[in-house]
């Protein structure tokens, strides 16, 4: 995944890291069938970033992402996880800024090819 951070120009001093938690399949799930709580597995995902003197860089969902997780997805049932974004500028303590710009749910669905 591309991503542009559009009010930054420059990534130089600051720290990047991307998340997906497990969710957790056999817990509580709202009226949509999505799960409520999450699971054990977290996966720090690889970020690319070929120059850091701009304001781009990449996420890479790998195909291993859940090699680990509990619940495997099936015919008609996927498996979640939560995804989160963190960038860190380079201030101390009171100092620095912490931005979450992304935050959302990744929906894993069955492979046949992967079986």
């Amino acid at each position: 995944m591309d991503f542009t951070l559009n009010w930054l120009t420059n990534l130089s001093g600051y720290t990047l890291t991307a998340k997906i938690v497990e969710a957790d399949m056999t817990g509580a799930t709202d009226e949509n069938g999505f799960p409520k709580t999450a699971g054990a597995d977290v996966y720090t995902l690889p970020i690319i970033d070929a120059d850091a003197t701009d304001n781009v860089f990449k996420i890479v969902i790998p195909e291993d992402l859940i090699d680990n997780w509990v619940t495997q997805p099936q015919p008609e049932q996927p498996s979640y996880g939560w995804l989160g974004l963190e960038i860190m500028d380079n201030g101390v303590g009171n100092q620095q800024q912490i931005w979450k710009p992304l935050r959302g749910m990744v929906e894993v669905l069955y492979s046949p090819s992967e079986a």
